[in-house]
Parts: structure tokens; C-alpha cells; sequence
């Protein structure tokens, strides 16, 4: 097997000849959120938070990603470095194991969710056994893990804009299909607009945080943040915008519309009518979760195979059937449990790397700056954490913003301490 460790750069950065062009990093970008899965979150906030509510959200929340991602992007463009090898300068040689190793979990269970979602439906149309299904693509996702970060430009290439038709045909069908009616009643929303806010970010926090995975391609730092646009807010606030408005208009016409993850969203709709539009709809599926899930299981790879000093190629298998594993369990239907646990565990994370961010680009080096103050991004990554069990103990209704608090508490108990420790340390004046 041909070490290709070198070429993925999991153990050191990328060199400026080696980046990709703004075009690549941009579409591989775009194939990250413009998935299915993102269009049924937001036929789910429809459902429960209500379509103003959650078309508000999203905007908001899609414009806070973007903030978010292209910060921590940047950094990643700046150093050519991965999250986990920024992770080792802030959180210390030991302990970016900690943070590093949660975040490869998170998002190698994302593999495996957004393995299982194609499979399930493939297995569905055409009577396959399951296991099956989940297999046959969980191998081929894999293996364009395998070929790295051209692998994955390659597969968005095809998956965004397969995508885009099967939204553009979904909408256009539901049009001419259904006859004009009294639209139903709306359900009762049973949360406001700050919840719906906190499921918006906890929907892609952890993926958003490894964002230097992908931006240390980038040539230049408008190559950095134009990818991270076209990740957030436009593929995924269309994503998750269009299940909002086609929830609404099923609505509208009279359909059936209360079930997101079966008829209520533009593929699950496509199935019902069998034929060409079916299968359309299952081929469409196979490839834009697909471009999601070898997203994930890169993100993966390249923290597990900094943290144990493997090849790149090598972990990807071994993560990857996994992962397949887990997605033949049918851990999707989980989806939600997983959402609370990136809600609570992760944006912590994010902004005690951005306070750490702003003290380096004002201070010095992050290596200089963890030799200085190495407790202070694990102080407010701590708070940040007993911040959000605070709000899950105190909130079980879900009305508060998750997501939110516990950002804010990293980032603020972060930047205090590193301001803190940093005005203590500069040479007094000498005394006459």
C-alpha cells in the first residue's frame, strides 16, 4: 500500500505549491452541506418551531457559520495545518488528544449516518436487504476517502449539481401535481426561534470546527473565506431552506407533509410516484449523501491518523469499515441524539480556538502563546462545558439557545484568561 501520508499532510502542512485552486475548494466545500440530510432538518424546524421561525434561523444561523468556519479556516489557510495539528499548539501535545479524538468520533458517526440514509432508501425502492445496500456504498464511499482531498472536489463536482435538479424537478413536480385546496392546519409550534437557532448550529458545529482540514488548501486567504461561502451560508442555507419551503408547500397543496424523514422532503416525495422520478430520486440520494459522508470520514481520517501516527490511506480503511459497521446498525435514526451531543460538547471548542486565534494574530505564535498560557483554552473549553450541562439541567423544555451559551462561555472565559495572563507577563517599567 503506498504511502500517501505525505500528500494528505496529516502529520505536517501543507506546502503554498501544493494548494488547490479557489474553483476545487470551493465546490468541495459546497458538496459538504448540500445534502439531503440538511434539507430534512429544515422540514423538521418547520414542523416544530414553525416555517417563519425557521426560515429566520437559518438565515441567521447560516451567516453565523460562515463567521465561524471562516475563522477557523482561516487559521487553517495561515498555517497550512490541519484541526488537529492546530489542536496540539493550543491545547498542548497531551491534551489535543482529548478534543481532537471527540471531534474524529463525532464525525466518523456521521459517516455512518450519512452511509445508512442512501442505503435505507435504496434498500426501500428496489426491496434489497439493508445490510446490503449499506455495505456496497459504505465500500465506495470509502474508497474515495481513500484517493484524499481530490477525491472528494471530484464526487462534490457531481453531487451539487445532481442536487440541484433533484430539488429544481421536486419543486416543479409538487407544482403541477397537486390540485389547489385549503391548505392543512399547521402544527403548534413547540419552539421558538432561539432553539431553532441552537438546532441550525448544532447541525454542522462539529464539521464547521474542522475547517482548517479543508482551508489549508487554499492558495490564498479570498480563496479561504470564498470557500467557506459557498459552504455556509449558500449550501447550506439552500439545503435546509428548501426542506422549510417544501414542507410549506406540501402544506399548501393538501399533501402529506407531517413526516420529514419519509414523504415530507423532495426525494421521500419522488418515491412515491415510482418510475423514472423514483429512481431519479434514488440516484440522486446515493451521490449527495455520499459527497457528505466521504466529507465526514476525511475529517476523521485526518485527526485519527495525526493522533496516532498512521498513513492516511491505512486509517481511512480501517475508520471506514467502521464506520460501515455502525451504518448497517441503523445508528441513523439516532440522528437527533447526535445533534445533542455536538450541541453541548463542541462549540466550546470552537471558541476557545478562536479567542487563541485572535491572541496569536495580536501576540505571537500559538506554540509561544501555549507556552505562555497553557491552561487557558482548557479553562474555557471546562466552562464551556459546565455551561451547556448547566443549560441541560435547568432547560429540559429545549427553549434555551444550546448552542450559543456554550460558545460564548469558551470564547469569552478564553480571551479573558489569555488577556489576563498576557498583561501580567509584559516587562514592567523600571522604577527610578
Amino acid at each position: 500500500m503506498p504511502d500517501v501520508r505525505h500528500k494528505e499532510h496529516t502529520q505536517d502542512a501543507v506546502s503554498d505549491r501544493e494548494r488547490l485552486s479557489a474553483g476545487r475548494l470551493a465546490i468541495t466545500w459546497m458538496g459538504f452541506p448540500f445534502i439531503l440530510a440538511i434539507t430534512m432538518t429544515g422540514s423538521v424546524l418547520a414542523l416544530t418551531a414553525g416555517l417563519r421561525n425557521a426560515i429566520l434561523a437559518t438565515l441567521v444561523g447560516s451567516l453565523a457559520m460562515f463567521a465561524y468556519v471562516g475563522t477557523l479556516g482561516e487559521w487553517g489557510w495561515r498555517s497550512g495545518q490541519s484541526f488537529a495539528q492546530i489542536a496540539q499548539g493550543v491545547y498542548g501535545p497531551r491534551g489535543y488528544r482529548i478534543v481532537s479524538g471527540l471531534l474524529s468520533t463525532l464525525v466518523l458517526g456521521w459517516f455512518a449516518i450519512n452511509t445508512a440514509m442512501p442505503a435505507e432508501i435504496l434498500a426501500s425502492a428496489y426491496h434489497i436487504p439493508y445490510p446490503v445496500t449499506a455495505a456496497v456504498l459504505g465500500v465506495l464511499y470509502v474508497a474515495i476517502t481513500a484517493t484524499g482531498i481530490v477525491g472528494l472536489s471530484r464526487l462534490s463536482l457531481s453531487a451539487v449539481p445532481v442536487y440541484a435538479a433533484l430539488l429544481l424537478y421536486g419543486f416543479v413536480h409538487l407544482a403541477l401535481h397537486t390540485a389547489a385546496a385549503a391548505p392543512s392546519a399547521w402544527p403548534v409550534p413547540t419552539m421558538g426561534f432561539w432553539p431553532a437557532l441552537s438546532a441550525v448550529l448544532a447541525a454542522f458545529a462539529d464539521s464547521g470546527t474542522l475547517a482548517p482540514d479543508f482551508n489549508r488548501w487554499a492558495k490564498t486567504r479570498a480563496a479561504s473565506w470564498i470557500g467557506s461561502a459557498c459552504g455556509f451560508p449558500l449550501g447550506f442555507g439552500l439545503a435546509m431552506g428548501a426542506g422549510e419551503l417544501f414542507t410549506g408547500l406540501l402544506r399548501a397543496a393538501h399533501a402529506s407533509y407531517l413526516h420529514p424523514f419519509q414523504n415530507g422532503n423532495p426525494v421521500g416525495y419522488l418515491l412515491a410516484f415510482g418510475g423514472l422520478p423514483a429512481a431519479f430520486a434514488v440516484a440522486v440520494a446515493v451521490i449527495n449523501q455520499g459527497s457528505n459522508a466521504t466529507h465526514c470520514l476525511y475529517n476523521s481520517t485526518v485527526g485519527a491518523a495525526k493522533l496516532m501516527r498512521l498513513r492516511y490511506r491505512a486509517t481511512a480503511l480501517w475508520l471506514g469499515l467502521l464506520g460501515v459497521a455502525l451504518a448497517a446498525s441503523g445508528v441513523w435514526k439516532y440522528l437527533l441524539d447526535w445533534l445533542q451531543v455536538i450541541g453541548f460538547a463542541v462549540p466550546p471548542i470552537g471558541g476557545a480556538l478562536i479567542a487563541r486565534y485572535r491572541a496569536v494574530l495580536k501576540r505571537g505564535s500559538a506554540t509561544e502563546l501555549a507556552d505562555r498560557t497553557p491552561y487557558a483554552p482548557w479553562i474555557g473549553t471546562i466552562i464551556g462545558w459546565m455551561a451547556g450541562g448547566t443549560v441541560l439541567l435547568t432547560h429540559t423544555d429545549a427553549t434555551a439557545p444550546l448552542a450559543l451559551i456554550t460558545f460564548a462561555a469558551g470564547f469569552l472565559a478564553t480571551s479573558i484568561l489569555d488577556a489576563r495572563i498576557a498583561a501580567r507577563r509584559q516587562p514592567q517599567p523600571v522604577k527610578s
